[in-house]
């Protein structure tokens, strides 16, 4: 048996390259060349530790300290002109001050993906995407190439002494985790979750404490009902068609009451429930600002 001439052979090694090389491009042209996978469960563990403490996305869930993201997938395609789904909540999560959600309330941490990687922020656009379907993963992966948000300074300095002051503020004299604890499911039933408080903005927290009333999410807002002589003020909660469910606390601890609407006497003008237009959290009054200083240390910690 002869053996191929080495001309031959290369001639089909060349023939077999521009195979090779034609299959590439059009791979390329296709799916684009890139280090990123999308990752939908990755997605959804990114959405547990870094977005629920203030995000729902059960069908029933009502709205955290950020509106619910129950339908985004959908929703995100109006928000833009000429922006389509993907990008709007790729762009949403690098630079959330970018966009502001109709009715949205309260302030979305400005360096909540410093930390990530594309591949986690595609990700996460993934699993969001895939509450009304299947994501488009080409186009997650296209967008995988739009600037990083900036990282964050690597090391902020607290005194330990003001930090642990500061834990002592919250925990005993001003009982901050009455309504906010700092348990591992975050709850976030009376007030909400602060145990992603450090990424906020230190102005945004000063803010917050000092005038609780001056911007109050629509999720946490105090409403008060009168039924049989008696008044119930509360947080309200999803409720079926024609009920009112209110939750509230006490020296009892917290109770969750439901009423029949129709049943509810009018407490303002002709409306059966009324919004009050201040928060329940108290103004701290009663302390200084070295005290406050504090406070806001310990929150810095808290990611």
């Amino acid at each position: 048996m002869k053996s191929q001439r080495p001309w031959t052979m290369l001639r089909w090694l060349s023939a077999g390259g521009a195979v090779l090389a034609i299959s590439a491009g059009v791979s390329a042209a296709f799916f684009p060349l890139t280090t990123d996978r999308v990752d939908v469960e990755l997605g959804a563990s990114l959405f547990q530790k870094r977005c629920a403490a203030c995000h729902s996305i059960s069908a029933g869930g009502s709205a955290g300290l950020g509106p619910t993201l129950h339908g985004i997938a959908t929703a995100a395609a109006t928000r833009v002109e000429g922006q389509d789904a993907e990008e709007y909540i790729v762009r949403s999560i690098i630079d959330p001050a970018g966009f502001r959600a109709p009715g949205a309330h309260g302030e979305m941490p400005q360096n909540i993906a410093a930390s990530m990687s594309s591949a986690d922020v595609i990700s996460l656009a993934a699993f969001l995407m895939s509450q009304a379907g299947e994501p488009r993963y080409r186009r997650l992966l296209e967008l995988s190439e739009l600037p990083k948000p900036k990282q964050q300074p690597a090391f902020v300095a607290f005194q330990l002494a003001s930090v642990e002051h500061g834990r002592d503020l919250y925990f005993n004299k001003l009982k901050c985790a009455f309504c906010h604890p700092l348990d591992a499911s975050g709850s976030r039933l009376l007030a909400p979750s602060l145990v992603q408080a450090g990424l906020h903005q230190r102005q945004f927290l000063d803010e917050s404490i000092r005038r609780p009333s001056a911007t109050i999410s629509p999720s946490y807002r105090t409403c008060q009902v009168l039924h049989d002589g008696l008044v119930v003020t509360g947080r309200r909660l999803p409720a079926g068609p024609g009920q009112v469910r209110l939750m509230s606390s006490d020296s009892q601890g917290i109770r969750v009451v439901e009423f029949n609407e129709v049943e509810l006497e009018t407490v303002d003008g002709d409306a059966r429930v009324a919004v009050l237009p201040q928060s329940e959290m108290p103004a701290l009054t009663d302390v200084n600002a070295e005290e406050i200083s504090a406070l806001l240390d310990f929150l810095a910690t808290l990611r």
